[in-house]
């Protein structure tokens, strides 16, 4: 490249002076900033999607669960404590007479 050509040009086409512009790496590195834009700007208004909905969604839901609810009267029972069973012994075994 040439020296006054190089104050005057892209910081691209300086890395890419004598290389394969045409594989792809230029490209992507030329249309980053393009990209990203969309991108940011796409998840923005996703984001702002989701808040308007969970608003509406929690100003037209009519659950009658969701302004309160009373409970009626409550009876309890007694429960009795299970009666530990008895443990069972195994006799030892018998020994062997020796003759």
């Amino acid at each position: 490249m040439e020296i006054n050509k190089i104050l005057g040009s892209d910081y691209l086409d300086i890395i890419f002076d004598g290389r394969n512009k045409d594989y792809g790496a230029y490209a992507l590195r030329k249309t980053y900033n393009d990209r990203l834009a969309k991108a940011l700007i796409t998840m923005i208004c996703f984001l702002l999607l989701g808040i308007i909905a969970y608003l509406f969604a929690d100003t037209y839901h009519d659950d009658p669960l969701s302004k309160g609810f009373v409970a009626g009267e409550v009876s309890l029972i007694e429960v009795k404590p299970d009666e530990p069973k008895p443990e069972l012994v195994i006799p030892p075994k018998p020994k062997p007479v020796k003759v």
